[in-house]
């Protein structure tokens, strides 16, 4: 097993697969997003399942921030960032098909649906 996700620190990250445990471990449609999602001015350890859409983020501390939170689907690119101002990143995606973004705060409200 080789391991896919890189993180800006290596706290709790070990290679696995059992995304269930809080771990951010190795599976093959992991892609790194990382950013600060709970505002402590550090960055978060985060991914993006591009099979399903979900997002796993875990603070550097080891705190789960989101954990299997959909978000997006597989042709779905994430573009994370602070879209509302709050200083903690928001889960965004952009359909490369359509054209549409779609932000929501890690806390759930939406604050962009299907806009071009």
């Amino acid at each position: 097993m080789r391991c896919k996700v890189s993180a800006p620190t290596s706290i709790g990250l070990t290679c696995g697969s059992d995304r269930k445990s809080n771990d951010l471990g190795d599976w093959s449609t992991a892609k790194p997003v990382p950013g600060d999602y709970d505002g402590d001015g550090a960055y978060d350890q985060a991914v993006f399942d591009t099979q399903g859409g979900y997002w796993y983020i875990k603070s550097i501390s080891g705190n789960s921030i989101a954990w299997a939170n959909q978000w997006g689907w597989s042709t779905a690119k994430p573009v994370p960032g602070d879209y509302d101002g709050d200083g903690k990143y928001d889960l965004a995606v952009f359909d490369t098909r359509g054209g549409y973004w779609y932000i929501r705060s890690v806390a759930g409200p939406t604050i962009l649906w299907k806009a071009q």
